[in-house]
């Protein structure tokens, strides 16, 4: 052991405090040369698992201000002094040696107070954080600290993962004024906070914030729905700002964001009827009685697999005529990761655009059961199964850009009413209506598409400028969910179908990579099997060969 070592097991803080001069004496104990943090120990243990392990308050109480101490080593068990300390109170308990059990739950304590980051640390056979170790210790002393309020308020005002349940547990106890303020903080200055990316927020609030019943009480749900109103309308203020200098300086800036009397030219045209006519609707109905409940089969059952069948056979031909339509400076992105790294190679790029894949299914016939509502059969009001965004580039340039976009489709597609749609967000965002919640500035249309031999199908697409599509994928989109959201149970089914997609996805990737080793395994085997019947081949043939030569001997 080392001179540190030595000095943990007895006590000793002196040499453990800040700006003491560690390194001569170390080096005569230690070749690692690493001073207070030195593993040189038969189990590579540090002086602060020993400080820990052992109860030594002084010198714990030094190490975790000491700036050079690291707290999360590992010895050769793989854990970390937290583990180590929880592990040393269950031996603790099954000795039935409660003073040991007391002292070790003070060094915890002392940790939360000092250096609390220590708990989210993984380690151990089972790699769980300390934080959930100590969870599920089966010393009540210690199951009581890490579900306790100072643990938990320690983790929401770090930014911390913590256990619903626990919360849940304390809410209903008598500390709501501590926990409330210690939310609302979080979500006002963290998760919700315009500076930041509030996008990369929403694993944390589907898994820690949704689920707690503190949001069951409608004083607290609608403060929460304010809260992201609030933050929404900052990002919009500064999206607006970045429509209103495009129409400054360019002309088609103004063209696209200005109304008529202003020197704009492209207003919204409204759709007239159906999106699509399907000519089979009645014939299908027919076959069954014309029922109620033939209709509703017919529509879900049938047409929505006949539009989306058509809409995966007319989709490549969306595409080429995208292409052809946007001539300039394009580029065609196929799906939209990296989408930085694939520009790079494309400089003087414009614009870039997407073709989505076809909508499953599922969601289309959610759809075509909510516009049935209103109009049978809900599949010909489905305008999305095919869709497309394009993205204009910022800068001086950009209202240029669009507005050239927007000629080029309107072309190419004969948008017009009667035959197509179109809603300009960029001239109606940031004027409101009564009390409507605001959409950030772009432009949406719908196209027909018309294919040889097919019928027309209606198609999505969406034109954005680049520096507001960025703030709308990394802001808004979380925002308006929550903001729209007419009761927490909407947020919480939203993250418990993430989450299942996310089981699923699990599975499937587990039930392939098991596919897989079966495959591996099976081919093993027959290799296996294969050189053994060769090498059996060969033991016969020497038995044979073996006989004759015996036989001819003798002859």
């Amino acid at each position: 052991m080392s001179t540190f070592h030595r000095a943990a097991a007895l006590d000793e803080s002196d040499i453990f405090s800040n700006g003491h001069d560690v390194g001569g004496e170390e080096k005569k104990d230690s070749d690692d040369g690493k001073g207070i943090n030195s593993n040189y120990h038969f189990l590579c243990k540090t002086p602060l698992h020993m400080a820990a392990e052992y109860g030594k308050l002084k010198v714990l109480n030094a190490l975790l201000v000491n700036e050079a101490c690291k707290s999360n080593l590992k010895d050769l068990n793989d854990q970390t002094p937290i583990h180590s300390v929880i592990c040393s109170i269950e031996r603790a308990a099954d000795r039935r040696d409660n003073k040991k059990v007391d002292d070790l739950v003070k060094v915890l304590k002392i940790f939360l107070e000092k250096q609390p980051k220590t708990f989210h640390e993984k380690g151990g056979k089972m790699n769980v954080t300390g934080f959930d170790l100590g969870r599920n210790c089966k010393v009540k002393k210690v199951q009581e600290l890490f579900r306790g309020l100072n643990m938990m308020l320690y983790a929401i005002r770090d930014r911390k993962e913590f256990n619903v349940d626990d919360f849940n547990a304390l809410w209903h106890g008598s500390q709501k004024e501590k926990l409330e303020e210690a939310i609302f903080s979080l979500l006002e200055e963290w998760a919700f906070d315009p500076s930041s990316r509030i996008e990369d927020r929403r694993v944390y609030l589907k898994k820690c914030i949704f689920g707690i019943q503190m949001f069951d009480e409608d004083e607290h749900f609608n403060r929460l729905r304010d809260i992201a109103k609030d933050k929404m309308n900052v990002v919009l203020t500064e999206m607006f700002a970045i429509r209103d200098s495009m129409a400054e300086k360019s002309q088609g800036g103004r063209r696209i964001v200005c109304r008529d009397e202003e020197g704009g030219n492209v207003p919204n045209i409204d759709k007239e009827g159906s999106q699509m006519m399907i000519p089979v609707k009645n014939e299908c109905t027919k076959l069954g009685g014309d029922s109620t409940e033939m209709r509703q089969f017919v529509d879900k059952e049938v047409l929505v697999p006949l539009v989306r069948g058509v809409a995966l056979r007319v989709v490549k031909t969306f595409k080429e005529q995208l292409c052809e339509a946007l001539d300039g400076e394009t580029v065609y992105l196929d799906g939209l990761d990296n989408v930085k790294q694939k520009l790079e190679g494309n400089p003087n790029w414009q614009r870039w655009f997407t073709v989505a894949n076809v909508k499953s299914a599922d969601r289309m016939k959610v759809k075509a059961e909510e516009y049935a509502l209103k109009s049978w059969p809900g599949s010909e009001q489905i305008g999305d199964s095919l869709r497309a965004m394009v993205v204009c580039r910022g800068g001086e340039k950009s209202g240029d850009t669009i507005h050239q976009t927007w000629e080029q489709l309107k072309k190419a597609f004969d948008i017009k009413k009667g035959h197509g749609r179109l809603k300009n967000n960029f001239a109606t965002a940031g004027i409101r209506k009564g009390g409507k919640y605001q959409k950030p500035p772009d432009m949406l249309m719908n196209v027909v598409l018309k294919v040889e031999g097919c019928m027309e199908m209606p198609a999505e697409i969406q034109v954005h400028h680049e520096e507001i599509h960025e703030r709308k994928e990394s802001k808004t989109h979380l925002l308006f969910d929550i903001g729209r959201a007419r009761s927490i149970e909407n947020l919480r089914s939203s993250a418990l179908a993430s989450n299942e997609l996310k089981i699923n996805k699990k599975a499937l990737e587990e039930k392939d990579k098991e596919s897989k080793e079966k495959e591996h395994t099976t081919f093993s085997s027959f290799q296996h099997s294969y050189f053994f019947l060769i090498f059996l081949q060969f033991l016969v043939l020497m038995l044979f060969h073996s006989i004759l030569i015996s036989d001819t001997d003798t002859r």
